[in-house]
């Protein structure tokens, strides 16, 4: 701290200032500052208290450095003339360790920095005004981030507040942060406040004016946050906050950590203020960078965060890695509840809120908290986890989703996608799990996938384990195509659990899914494989659901049949459904329609009955062309109350002993009851018509016994059409109905075959352009493999054609040259071919050729 005497001869010009020897001499003081400091040197030799700066700072004049002590808020103001380092002066003079603890910087500079540096249990309070700074020399130095700059770094054990005033924009170099923020196990807390209006002036009034800050990060850091291999911590309280990561970086989190685990988590609270932010390539827009965790609590304010590469999510975590066995990042822990989420939208394989590629999304929305848009990048779960991820997901209080959407094949609320992967000749389906609750008042007004996944519960390839109870609500629960309204999605089982006073507007299953229950295309495993669904009143009140199955999935070489509005999805024609366990209690109001033939229970089985149903209950059951299906017990009423006889009426019945008007005989034939007993069948000897001959023509049931064919001497209906050919394509009639512009034949290739994830043989379609080049092999599953033979590729080639084409669902069609198959040199080996909805692959004896494929 300096001395009032040393500050006093300062200002009295007594004291050398270390300039460099070629400086010139400073100029001469004016009355008015020695008169300043006649008044200092007195008030230090009286012991009168000196009032504390409060000055501005322009960061022109030089570089800030700020440290807050016990003892207050000391700056330095400085800069380099050669390699000698001079502090700059102002009227109150040298700006070296001036003790102000109501610092203001304002200025704008494309050299000069901030550091601000904050002693255990220590706070520095740093006001921004008007600043701007620009630090960014983009690849000048190589890339060593060591040799760049931070525009405003905040470091130290301590506490820093930076409170915003006017506009402020700071940008930084390669490898840092624009406002930097690294945690460590000792680091203290950055908060970013706009407390007071730009004059200094307490808010609370029409007038009020708020302060803004637009940071942008370098390579690899976070626009507010971390920097290159750095974890980032952030807590904003208020402002008008604009933020930017740099590649691999969060907009507000972490910097880009690496594959061992160094740095990339982010650590972000706010809990006031307008918030933009967008993370670079592999970094959340809020929470992790690349490798890196995301944790993020909003309890106020409005944001919107964006991830504009892949792998990050909107708000959570940044992309996951598991380079040895151990997954690195991608995790999303995040807990709403207050504030708008304008907008979060994750990236490629990432959720819109939770996590990133691979990771854990952990979300707790609640309070007041309003979603009005989450959005999952392709194959990432609009609120949950991205893909192969599984997800954690309470939304209760009075929380309102007002959409929560995955462009594909993730859940709306639930999981990302799951996995599938070749093991000898099989698939292994390794399934993500969506667990959510909705509790409370909670409202969920939109929750869709686009394809594959459920509304609410599972990603394709993934398990739904759904819980809704309370007084929740659900508008539209829309599965994409194969998912469940709320369930399971595409291959996945769903286990859904809805209790007490919850209205169920619209659970809508995506083509041959549930409405509520399983996915399409679903196979056990086990024996003990089940879908789950259990609708029950409690004393909170008795559901209110809409429920619709998905209809028919019209593909033209294996549409899967429609599926139950409640219940299991449908399969592809020979495979094994898995079944559901139905479970419906209480005075429940439950609309079912059916996208086939059965509303509520296993298709293509029957409708499930359910006994017991107290009167109020009510199920209405209708197939899909809208026929009632509705059992008698349905819809319980109260037994008839026999009518009190009246006294004023006579007994119509003269005989009260005896009901019966004919007492002695109640039937009039009591010998007989038949009206003709002799012979109960009007012909009791010969009960056919034509009991000689039951056929009209006993000796021969074919018209034509000697010729079964109408035309013997030529079996082939048209012999001007030859029979087949024969080798590995047999061709029939032309199937117009595949392209118009380009007629195509129906073929049958020897040695070719396909299986599906489990191992098992499943049909499939193959066609022959025109020109009798391209060869097509169709499949109506997600997952498929072709099996062909180096033998089968030869024969092909001898009957000219030229190109195999692979079409599955849920991903593009793929193209193999067959000179380039036969040119890998392996006479004999099997070829493997598979899709799996996310990727093809591509196998010859084992080894790995998908880079053959187009």
């Amino acid at each position: 701290m300096v001395s009032y005497r040393r500050l006093a001869m300062r200002v009295l010009g007594h004291v050398p200032v270390p300039f460099g020897k070629k400086k010139a001499a400073p100029p001469p003081r004016v009355a008015a500052q020695r008169i300043a400091a006649l008044a200092l040197a007195c008030a230090m030799m009286t012991g009168m208290a000196l009032p504390a700066f409060a000055a501005t700072y322009d960061i022109a004049s030089g570089s800030i450095d700020i440290h807050a002590t016990e003892n207050g808020n000391l700056i330095s103001q400085w800069f380099m003339n050669g390699e000698q380092k001079e502090y700059v002066s102002d009227s109150s003079g040298y700006i070296q360790d001036r003790e102000d603890n109501e610092i203001t910087i304002t200025g704008t500079s494309t050299g000069n920095t901030v550091t601000i540096d904050a002693d255990k249990d220590q706070t520095a309070n740093v006001t921004l005004k008007d600043v701007n700074i620009n630090v960014d020399e983009k690849y000048e130095h190589g890339y060593d981030p060591d040799q760049y700059k931070t525009a405003v770094e905040v470091t130290g054990s301590g506490n820093t507040n930076i409170e915003l005033n006017g506009n402020n924009t700071l940008t930084s170099g390669y490898g840092h942060a624009g406002l930097e923020h690294n945690k460590t196990d000792d680091s203290g807390t950055l908060t970013i406040q706009d407390e007071k209006n730009d004059d200094g002036s307490a808010k609370g009034s029409a007038s009020d004016t708020t302060g803004s800050l637009t940071a942008t990060g370098g390579y690899h850091g976070a626009g507010i946050g971390g920097s290159d291999k750095q974890d980032g911590q952030v807590t904003i309280t208020g402002g008008e906050i604009t933020a930017n990561g740099g590649s691999q970086g969060a907009g507000i989190g972490g910097g880009a950590g690496d594959t061992d685990a160094v740095g990339g988590d982010g650590d972000v609270t706010i809990s006031g203020g307008t918030i933009t932010a967008t993370g670079g390539s592999l970094g959340a827009g809020i929470g992790g960078g690349a490798y890196g965790n995301g944790t993020v609590t909003v309890t106020d304010g409005d944001i919107t965060a964006k991830a504009t590469g892949n792998y990050g999510a909107g708000i959570g975590g940044g992309l996951g890695a598991i380079p040895k066995d151990t997954l690195i990042g991608g995790n999303g822990t995040v807990t709403i509840s207050g504030g708008t989420i304008t907008e979060a939208s994750g990236g490629y394989m990432a959720a819109g809120i939770g996590s990133g590629y691979q990771g854990l999304g952990t979300v707790t929305v609640e309070g007041d908290a309003v979603i009005k848009n989450a959005q999952g990048g392709e194959a990432g779960a609009g609120i949950g986890s991205g893909t192969y991820g599984d997800s954690e997901i309470l939304i209760r209080g009075d929380a309102v989703i007002e959409n929560a959407e995955s462009s594909a094949n993730g859940a709306g609320i639930g999981s990302g996608q799951g996995d599938l992967y070749p093991d000898g000749d099989g698939m292994v389906i390794d399934p993500t799990v969506g667990n959510v609750t909705i509790e409370g008042n909670a409202k969920i007004e939109n929750a869709k996938s686009g394809s594959g996944g459920s509304g609410i519960g599972g990603g394709a390839i993934g398990i739904g384990n759904v819980i809704i109870r309370g007084n929740a609500q659900i508008g539209n629960a829309a599965g994409g195509e194969e998912g469940a309204g709320i369930g399971g999605g595409a291959l996945g089982t769903g286990d859904v659990t809805i209790e007490g006073n919850v209205t169920i507007e619209n659970a809508q299953g995506g083509a041959g899914a549930a409405g509520i229950g399983g996915g399409a295309e679903t196979e056990p495993d086990t024996e003990d494989t089940r879908n789950k669904v259990s609708i029950k009143s409690t004393e909170a009140g008795s559901p209110n659901i809409t429920a619709t199955g998905g209809g028919v999935l019209n593909d033209e070489n294996y549409p899967l049949a429609g599926a139950a509005a409640i219940g299991s999805g449908s399969v592809a024609d020979g495979a094994t459904e898995v079944k559901s366990d139905i479970t419906i209690e209480g005075k429940v109001t439950i609309d079912a329609t059916a996208g086939g033939s059965i509303a509520i229970g296993d298709t293509p089985l029957k409708e499930q009955k359910f006994a017991g149903l107290p009167v109020g209950a009510v199920i209405k059951r209708w197939d899909s062309a809208g026929v009632d299906l509705t059992l008698k017990d349905d819809k319980p009423t109260e037994p008839e109350k026999p009518e009190k006889p009246d006294p004023e009426k006579p007994n119509p019945n003269p005989n009260p002993e005896n009901p019966n008007p004919n007492p002695e005989n109640p039937n009039p034939n009591p010998e007989n009851p038949n009206p003709n007993p002799e012979n109960p069948n009007p012909n009791p000897e010969n009960p056919n018509p034509n009991p000689e001959n039951p056929n009209p023509n006993p000796e021969n049931p074919n018209p034509n016994p000697e010729n079964p064919n109408p035309n013997p001497e030529q079996p082939n209906p048209n012999p001007e059409q030859p029979s087949e050919p024969s080798g590995a394509v047999s061709t029939s009639a032309p199937a117009e109905e595949l392209t118009a512009s380009d007629a195509e034949y129906l073929v049958t290739v020897e040695g070719l075959s396909v299986t599906n994830a489990l191992g098992k043989q499943i049909t499939h379609t193959c066609t022959l352009n025109a020109q009798g080049k391209v060869l097509t092999i169709r499949v109506n599953s997600i997952v498929a493999t072709a099996h062909l033979t180096m033998e089968t590729l030869r024969t092909l080639k001898a009957q000219g054609v030229e190109t195999i084409r692979f079409c599955t669902l849920l991903y593009r069609p793929t193209s193999v040259s067959i000179d380039a198959l036969l040119n890998l040199g392996v006479d004999e080996a099997d070829i493997l071919w598979t899709h799996n909805g996310i990727q093809a692959r591509l196998t010859a004896g084992g080894t790995d050729s998908s880079s053959l494929l187009q």
